[in-house]
Parts: structure tokens; C-alpha cells; sequence
């Protein structure tokens, strides 16, 4: 089984011990931020895609060999 190590740096979060927030609270809002943000990436790329569908045809392949 392979095992994962992580690390993290709370230079960024100074005055984290004097508000009284642990380092798991901090590293649980910075996941659940980067996941939002995965997820948000993920629907554009699909609307994108979706958007640009029509355009997936015979005659726009003449376009994509130029």
C-alpha cells in the first residue's frame, strides 16, 4: 500500500492561533475552497463543450486540418 505524505505551510495564516482556529479547520476550508473551484472549472469546461458542439461537424472539419 502506498502511503501519501503532506505538508503544509501556515506562514500565510499568522493569526490563525490567536482567533483560535486549528490547523485542520484551516486545512479544511483551504480543501473544500480548492474543490469548489474544481468543481466550478469542471461545469465550465462542460458548458464550453456543450456550447461548441454544434460547431463537431463535416464541415467544420475542413477547418480543423488548416
Amino acid at each position: 500500500m502506498k502511503t501519501v505524505k503532506m505538508s503544509f505551510d501556515f506562514t500565510d495564516q499568522p493569526d490563525a492561533a490567536r482567533k483560535g482556529r486549528t490547523q485542520k479547520a484551516i486545512v479544511v476550508d483551504a480543501l473544500k475552497a480548492y474543490f469548489a473551484d474544481q468543481l466550478e472549472s469542471t461545469l465550465l469546461l462542460r458548458a464550453a463543450e456543450l456550447t461548441f458542439a454544434e460547431w463537431d461537424n463535416q464541415e467544420d472539419q475542413v477547418y480543423d486540418t488548416l
